[in-house]
């Protein structure tokens, strides 16, 4: 798993995004640009959250998978995921060589930029079905070339605007020709409501309070989470926890490593210390070091 990557970039990642209450994310774009692309290897495994942007992503390599209300989307190289605004999703699990670019795009460019009927589609707010696609790998890299091309032009507006306009509408021309594959797997709501109550930082998120919740035994919870997800809930309830505490502890200088361990739903220091040095890969110590 790829757990020290994704946490030692989380505070970074938590402070590009501004997420509200509602758990809509603000995306900060300059009023200039129409939209933003990155790439990463370390996405985070944070909360449900949606914006209202278009979002766009192109796996390179490696593999990963979205929780995508209540569908499981596995994503493989060469393929294309549109996330349209108003559907809520969160990055579950990827291997350790994931990657993939993401690009956003702005409401307002859209309604001037989509005017054929099949462009059109782009302006959905939550479209029925699940839009992920694998396409030719010859195409793909053309749409990578695009992507380092407009990537460094970020300080040109025009050419920047530009080429992100092109990227978006390659993106979807290609898209449309690519294969469907089995690459969605539909939820167990008991697995959804798990998933919320542990990523909303629940209190009661033991496994038997959270068999009680959702009407079923504890075993049967846990093979159904393990089955649906590929991921422990055991696990995943410690990552969830990681990631509050990351977010709590922030810099070190308003709060110590015990009150954010505590507050983050860890039980004591000594499982908060066993788990930060199995996900991280080195001890709490050595990271508040590194921290400078």
């Amino acid at each position: 798993m790829k757990t020290t990557k994704i946490f030692s970039i989380l505070i970074n990642e938590l402070s590009f995004f501004d997420i509200n209450e509602a758990m809509k994310e603000k995306i900060p774009i300059s009023n200039d640009l129409i939209g933003k692309l990155w790439f990463t290897d370390a996405p985070s495994l944070d909360y449900f959250h949606s914006h209202d942007e278009l979002e766009c992503n192109l796996v390179v390599r490696g593999h990963g998978s979205y929780l995508l209300e209540n569908q499981r989307i596995d994503l493989e190289p060469n393929s294309i995921t549109w996330l349209f605004p108003k559907q809520e999703h969160l990055m579950l699990d990827m291997s350790d060589d994931f990657a993939l670019w993401i690009f956003v795009i702005k409401p307002s460019f859209l309604q001037s930029s989509c005017r054929t009927p099949s462009s059109k589609m782009l302006l959905s707010q939550k479209p029925s079905g699940v839009f992920v696609r694998h396409i030719d790998p010859h195409e793909f890299q053309q749409l990578q070339q695009l992507c380092q091309m407009c990537n460094t032009a970020v300080s040109q507006t025009d050419l920047y605007n530009a080429s992100l306009a092109y990227l978006l509408h390659l993106s979807w021309h290609m898209f449309q020709k690519g294969s469907i594959l089995p690459l969605v797997k539909k939820i167990h709501p008991a697995v959804q409501q798990i998933a919320h109550m542990l990523l909303h930082g629940s209190e009661q998120d033991d496994l038997s309070q959270l068999a009680r919740s959702v009407g079923l035994t504890p075993e049967a919870v846990s093979r159904l989470f393990k089955n649906q997800t590929g991921i422990n809930l055991s696990t995943f309830r410690n990552r969830c926890r990681l990631e509050r505490f990351l977010a709590l502890y922030g810099d070190g200088h308003t709060v110590t490593m015990l009150d954010a361990a505590l507050e983050a739903g860890f039980g004591s220091y000594a499982q908060f210390y066993r788990v930060f040095c199995k996900m991280m890969r080195q001890t709490p110590a050595e990271y508040r070091r590194g921290m400078g």
